[in-house]
């Protein structure tokens, strides 16, 4: 295959695959919505892995803000205010990647958005699971709860995708690892990836109900 073929079907599966899957394998639902801050967010990572430059445009098609991302694809922008925006990616051998527009509210992650524009354009049903653990929290126990209220926050603004959310959850926050005498292991802690602990996890169960209650209703 010529360089110049080649290169049309690397741009043709930048242009297609890759934007699509912006944000929807290492997305970040981080807590920037859950204290209903100003902060919108669009996270994730570009399908091909290397350096690519990724930049946020307004629904002009100004450029706002942009920046090279990690190695393996993946990279964090912050919009500066609630609004229409469009990701924007570029990298030596391939052609420029767009995502289609994002509507973003204040405090909003564009996570959701996107898997929702994936799955219409598949002819799927727009029900959204999504796991607040692992890639969404950096395997880092102690944001759960951040992932978690900013799905509740989008469900209370409206959102009629997310039909459920996974924590990682178990008796005892944390992990440990197996000891050579069982005897010392605690009971009800994890032996694989860190997790929340059981008061955590019912706060958030508590939390949730009575903040979801009057959303969900209407959905029906």
């Amino acid at each position: 295959m010529d360089a110049e073929r080649k290169n049309g079907r690397m741009g043709r599966e930048c242009g297609g695959r890759s934007v699509r899957q912006v944000v929807s394998a290492t997305i970040l639902l981080l807590g920037l919505a859950a204290g209903r801050v100003a902060s919108q967010t669009v996270a994730g990572s570009m399908a091909e892995p290397g350096r690519w430059l990724v930049t946020l445009e307004d629904a002009r098609g100004q450029a706002v803000t942009s920046r090279v991302s990690a190695e393996d694809g993946s990279f964090v922008l912050q919009a500066p205010r609630a609004g229409t925006w469009v990701v924007r990616a570029e990298r030596v051998g391939f052609r420029p990647a767009r995502s289609n527009a994002l509507e973003l509210a204040a405090g909003d992650t564009a996570h959701v958005a996107l898997v929702e524009q994936a799955l219409a354009e598949a002819k799927v049903a727009p029900n959204i699971v999504v796991d607040c653990s692992h890639a969404n929290s950096f395997k880092k126990p102690e944001l759960q709860p951040l992932v978690f209220k900013d799905c509740m926050h989008q469900i209370v603004e409206g959102n009629r995708s997310i039909v459920g959310l996974m924590l990682e959850s178990n008796l005892v926050a944390g992990s440990q690892p197996i000891p050579k005498d069982k005897s010392k292991l605690i009971y009800g802690c994890s032996v694989t990836d860190p997790c929340i602990g059981w008061d955590t996890t019912e706060a958030l169960l508590r939390e949730s109900a009575a903040a979801v209650k009057k959303a969900l209703r209407a959905r029906k």
